[in-house]
């Protein structure tokens, strides 16, 4: 019989950086890339159709994923071999029955609701809904970032730049589009398939009819994730249901605002890697206590982050922004402002959350405070699309996200070594 010891990785932190890195700068790229090219093919409306139906996408992916882009990378970081792919199984079950209903219903929405362009919108919905289907999380919490590297990032990138090239040579934006679509599915599929295959690699046929006889059912699992859930769902809703809401309410000069709601995803994209590795890095720490020192740490990056994203974007975000709006979108030094407040400020989140908080066990204070900031943070970007137009819807996000990273934060930098019956139980 094969090992059953525990297995947590012993890669350092800049080891799994670097494929993480090298993932952000191909995806960023060729994402970027991709915007001016839209944005010129299929116009500001257009453009702005596809942006719509990608939002949309977005939350079903994280409806569908259940959780486990939040909880499954400290999960995985902590199991053996068998209880590894017992998880794996687990979400490829709850996945299974959520996707359907769910990635059908947003693509109905899509449709029903697109500013202009049914088609674009459609086809961005379904290109951010695979996501969910994929095992990126997985890869994550076993340390393995070369191979998500490989699995990822780049079908996704190829994908987008061949749907680059047929609209630099006449294709037309459906065809780039389609590009963007197809690499998403092929990333999805790649993904599921070598995490599948690795987990049952490592175990002998006793061990996966073991590993099976203890598969939970859906309904065990919609409960047991359900902290993990609502905090993956919110946070999507909160990044993607903006731009939903100032379209479909007809706010003035949709297509800016959907340019500062592009942009700030991008940066947090470009980012992306720093958390990921902090969300992989900190759960496999040697002890608690450890633990802790590694979730400070991060905590204290995560803040000051929130202070210099802005800065840049005083100086440098309305130039950036106006070139991939392709000059047909002018920016306000406000809005760019605005908008890199958010970047920090959802960076933060995304660092303290996943990093720090949930691998100390607190997935219900994560859950809780971004149902909180997501009340406060929509009603003030209703608040403030009415009163300032874009900026004003900006700036409310900000406060929402605001909200949510100050007491995170402030719970992360006040451990001094407690544990409560909460986290004893997690």
């Amino acid at each position: 019989m094969r090992s059953r010891t525990k297995r947590p990785e012993q890669r350092g932190f800049m080891s799994r950086l670097l494929p993480l890195l090298l993932s952000t700068v191909a995806l960023t790229v060729t994402s970027l890339g991709s915007v001016p090219l839209l944005a010129r093919t299929a116009g500001a409306e257009g453009w702005a159709s596809f942006a719509y139906g990608q939002a949309l996408g977005s939350i079903a992916a994280a409806v569908v994923l259940y959780g486990y882009g939040v909880s499954g990378p400290s999960t995985i970081a902590g199991a053996d071999s068998i209880e590894r792919y017992r998880v794996h199984r687990e979400s490829v079950r709850l996945r299974a029955a959520l996707s359907l209903p769910v990635v059908g219903a947003a693509s109905l929405i899509s449709v029903a609701l697109a500013p202009s362009d049914r088609t674009l919108s459609l086809v961005g919905c379904l290109s951010t809904a695979a996501a969910a289907l994929g095992s990126y999380w997985y890869f994550l919490g076993t340390g393995q970032t070369w191979v998500a590297f490989w699995t990822d990032a780049v079908p996704r990138s190829t994908g987008t730049a061949l749907g680059m090239v047929s609209m630099a040579t006449g294709g037309g934006a459906l065809a780039g589009a389609a590009g963007i679509l197809v690499g998403a599915v092929v990333a999805s599929v790649a993904s599921h398939w070598v995490a599948r295959h690795a987990c049952k690699t490592a175990l002998d046929a006793g061990e996966v009819a073991a590993a099976m006889r203890h598969v939970s059912s859906v309904r065990y699992l919609l409960a047991e994730g359900r902290y993990a859930a609502s905090s993956s769902l919110v946070s999507t809703a909160y990044s993607f249901l903006p731009l939903v809401i100032y379209g479909a309410a007809g706010f003035a000069n949709t297509a800016l605002f959907a340019l500062a709601d592009k942009v700030q995803k991008q940066g947090l994209t470009a980012s992306a890697p720093f958390a990921n590795a902090m969300q992989s890095w900190v759960p496999a720490a040697v002890d608690r206590r450890a633990t802790e020192v590694r979730a400070k740490r991060v905590t204290i990056v995560a803040l000051v982050a929130v202070a210099v994203a802005p800065i840049a974007f005083l100086v440098l975000g309305q130039w950036v922004m106006e070139w991939l709006g392709g000059g047909e979108i002018p920016v306000s030094g406000g809005v760019a402002v605005a908008t890199g407040g958010i970047l920090g400020l959802a960076f933060a989140e995304l660092v303290i959350g996943r990093a720090a908080v949930v691998a100390l066990s607190r997935v219900d204070l994560v859950s809780r405070l971004s149902i909180i900031g997501f009340v406060v943070g929509l009603g003030g970007m209703v608040v403030g699309a009415i009163a300032a137009g874009p900026i004003g819807a900006c700036l409310g996000l900000c406060v929402g996200l605001a909200v949510r990273v100050g007491p995170l934060a402030a719970w992360v930098l006040s451990r001094r070594g407690r544990t409560s019956a909460k986290e004893t139980r997690a």
